[in-house]
């Protein structure tokens, strides 16, 4: 029964391993090696569990068959001593990769916090902007009979704030161009 138990364990240990490459590529050496080992092992103590079963059939005296029951263990003992360490040393693994996420995870969200305490930042200074600006108010008077042209300028203050304010920077740029424009 122990040995159903144990064959029925290795074909779902492999299948797991196989099925989702948990620590192994797929086809990499390390689970040739590891197959091949498990097999030689398997068929190894399925060899032992016949050859135990015919002594039990035939055994008179249980005392005789002691013998038989050391050498299982000292041959299974140390075996599933190194799955252990190997088990073990695949934990060691996956935790390293799990805390190696959660570190990029934790300066992608740095780097977000970072960002967005920025824009924030941005966003203020372009509120609390502010400049004085003018509106020129041209009107013409045409005399025909005199042909006297008065042109009246006026200028009436006005204040910008916020986001309005590159809006006015523009227009000011365009018409600081279209003045050179009309110089040269």
């Amino acid at each position: 029964m122990a040995l159903v138990a144990i064959i029925f364990s290795a074909i779902i240990l492999v299948s797991i391993i196989l099925g989702k490459g948990l620590f192994f590529k797929t086809y990499s050496k390390l689970l040739i090696a590891a197959l091949i080992l498990l097999l030689s092992f398997l068929v190894l103590l399925f060899f032992t569990a016949i050859h135990s079963i015919d002594v039990l059939d035939n055994a008179k005296d249980y005392g005789e068959i002691g013998p038989y029951g050391d050498y299982i263990g000292g041959i299974l003992n140390p075996l599933i001593a190194v799955f252990a360490v190997f088990a073990a040393g695949f934990a060691f693994y996956a935790q390293y990769e799990a805390n190696k996420q959660v570190q990029d995870q934790f300066k992608i969200q740095q780097f977000e916090s970072q960002f967005f305490e920025m824009l924030r930042l941005h966003k203020e200074n372009v509120n609390e902007m502010k400049i004085t600006g003018y509106d020129s108010v041209i009107q013409e008077t045409l005399d025909n009979e005199k042909k006297v042209v008065q042109i009246v300028r006026s200028h009436n203050t006005k204040i910008i704030e916020g986001r309005k304010v590159f809006v006015s920077m523009v227009v000011e740029l365009i018409s600081c161009y279209e003045f050179l424009e009309e110089i040269n």
